[in-house]
Formats: C-alpha cells, structure tokens, sequence
C-alpha cells in the first residue's frame, strides 16, 4: 500500500528550549534572558516555559534585533524568568 505524501500537512517547527536557541546562536542564555525580558526576541511562553521558533529567532537577528543586549535596569532573575539561567 502507497501512502500519497503530498496530501500531508508539512512538519511544524519544533519548539527550542532557552539552551538549545543560546546555543544555535552561540549566546550565553543570560543574553536570551535579558532580550526576552526587554521585549525584543520572539519568544512564545509555554506555561512556564520559554520557547522558541528557529526561523523567527533568525528573521530577528537577520533584521539587527540582536545588535545589542540590554544592560542593567532590570532584573532578569525575575519570577517570569527562573533563576537558574546562570
């Protein structure tokens, strides 16, 4: 029995963790933090999780929102973000 492929849905993106997109960027995840916490990456919050779509990380820093990590001002430890980014 064949199986016609071309009537398939395509295969989602997988979601990426706060280590696994760090890691596709070559950032510490003390970065993604800070960038998540100042509203500049796309990030989906999955409970209390952060997740991450490849393509829209890449679009981001392809357009320069990665030019610069916020400094100071803010605590990134925050009960949204989990203390153990360090």
């Amino acid at each position: 029995m064949e199986t016609d492929l071309s009537s398939r849905e395509p295969i989602s993106e997988r979601w990426l963790s706060v280590d696994e997109i760090a890691h596709h960027l070559g950032v510490s995840k003390v970065s993604i933090y800070k960038w998540c916490e100042a509203g500049k990456m796309p990030t989906h919050k999955i409970g209390r999780q952060l997740k991450f779509k490849v393509s829209e990380v890449d679009q981001w820093v392809t357009c320069g929102g990665a030019a610069s990590v916020p400094k100071g001002g803010t605590n990134v430890y925050s009960p949204i973000f989990p203390r153990d980014a360090r």
